[in-house]
């Protein structure tokens, strides 16, 4: 038995359509895989094999073993089929599947997922494992006007998007078939590029504020708010979520036709804000309602609660002083919710597992998502040290409101520890 997932024991040619092997015979491997997928194969595994045992009618069907001579050049000649004839037209098709009911699915995104999921599905089945490449595929499928660009650090809503795809579609659908993404061995990638801009965000002088940096801004603030927090994670913070923009007002994404989420997130902290209505681009000035947003009566949003325990007009949302009194403490208040709600679990604010969890955990997927986890797994956490806490929850799921499976899709809290690591950061 070869360890090549794809060619087994013994492979039956005899067992594939007239047509398909007529096609492969004349040696027109690409249009064979293609026949063979329109009727109903599309295992990249199974895909290679045909085209391989087919080439190699000596071995009738017999698999690759590792004690035969030519062992390295005939693995060698099943990865390149692999990946050089059938992932490529397993690609296309997937593009053109899903080119055919994009028109029919407009804005409407739980439409769009009944259809994305299949076809991602496929690509892990051709051998795809990579959740990142996954969740590429779907993205740019999405924005080909984009042409495989990266995201830029200040389209916070491109960034949620891919995000997304990853956690709702991508992780799912590897749950599904018996996989799991690569678990992730050490902190997350973080290039110099990235520290440099973090650096340069940090050192950037506060719109109307002649002399006064972010981080010097931030760091007036977080000693009396948030002493807990490092200023290091908070630059992190600033980095990954706003691109250390006081005018940025997210409002959704071109994927929801700027729908969802339905309210505003802004400035240096993406506070949640009033309702922004119906919007037609990135630029905020085109939506119905212009930021902070509609406030729905008796349902304040949190810039609207918090700018009033502090005495601040929420109108002047772009005032740095206000969105960084505001965020902080919104970082903080909802930390405290969860150290109050589980006290076993954060008996040390500030530790490494209370600022992954409790601020930034919080944060990025919401109190709800959180307390499901912690609930689910209290007493297993609670068992064990800190330090093995973060891990463990990295591959689980927990059931939400209406019965959902939810992944626990902690990659937004590690890229920006490894980024806070990078910029001093040490945890303790």
């Amino acid at each position: 038995m070869s360890n090549l997932a794809g060619v087994r024991d013994e492979f039956d040619m005899s067992r594939y359509p007239g047509d398909v092997m007529d096609v492969l015979g004349a040696g027109r491997e690409v249009d064979a895989v293609k026949l063979a997928m329109a009727e109903g194969i599309r295992s990249g595994n199974e895909l290679s094999d045909l085209i391989f045992f087919r080439r190699h009618p000596e071995r009738r069907g017999r698999s690759i073993s590792s004690g035969e001579p030519r062992f390295v050049p005939l693995s060698r000649e099943w990865l390149d089929i692999h990946d050089g004839i059938v992932r490529p037209v397993l690609h296309e098709t997937m593009e053109d599947e899903m080119a055919q009911v994009q028109p029919e699915l407009g804005a409407a995104g739980a439409s769009r997922q009944v259809i994305e999921r299949p076809l991602v599905i496929g690509q892990i089945i051709a051998g795809e494992r990579d959740p990142n490449k996954l969740t590429n595929q779907v993205f740019f499928l999405r924005h080909k006007d984009l042409q495989g660009r990266r995201i830029a650090p200040g389209e916070t809503a491109l960034k949620q998007e891919w995000l997304s795809i990853r956690r709702d579609i991508v992780q799912p659908a590897l749950a599904s078939i018996g996989l799991r993404p690569p678990r992730t061995s050490g902190p997350a990638s973080v290039g110099a590029g990235t520290v440099a801009d973090a650096l340069r965000i940090a050192k950037r002088e506060v719109p109307g504020m002649p002399g006064t940096t972010t981080e010097a801004l931030v760091e007036r603030w977080r000693s009396s708010i948030c002493p807990e927090i490092p200023r290091a994670i908070l630059l992190a913070f600033i980095k990954y979520e706003s691109g250390g923009n006081f005018t940025d007002a997210t409002h959704g994404s071109e994927k929801s036709g700027w729908t969802s989420p339905s309210f505003y997130e802004l400035g240096l902290f993406q506070t949640p804000a009033g309702l922004h209505g119906r919007c037609t681009s990135r630029d905020w000035r085109s939506c119905e309602f212009r930021p902070p947003g509609r406030e729905v009566p008796g349902d304040r949003s949190t810039w609207v609660r918090l700018c009033a325990a502090i005495k601040a007009d929420p109108q002047q949302w772009t005032n740095p002083t206000t969105q960084v009194r505001v965020g902080l403490l919104d970082l903080e208040i909802g930390a405290r919710g969860l150290r109050r709600d589980f006290p076993e679990l954060f008996p040390k604010p500030g530790s490494d597992w209370d600022l992954r969890m409790a601020v930034l955990y919080r944060f990025s997927r919401g109190g709800g998502y959180a307390r499901s986890f912690l609930r689910l797994y209290r007493r297993q956490l609670a068992a064990m040290p800190e330090s093995q806490r973060w891990g463990f929850l990295r591959e689980k799921t927990a059931t939400g409101s209406g019965g959902a499976t939810r992944a626990f899709s902690g990659e937004n809290v590690e890229e920006k520890m490894a980024l806070a690591a990078k910029l001093g950061y040490v945890a303790t």
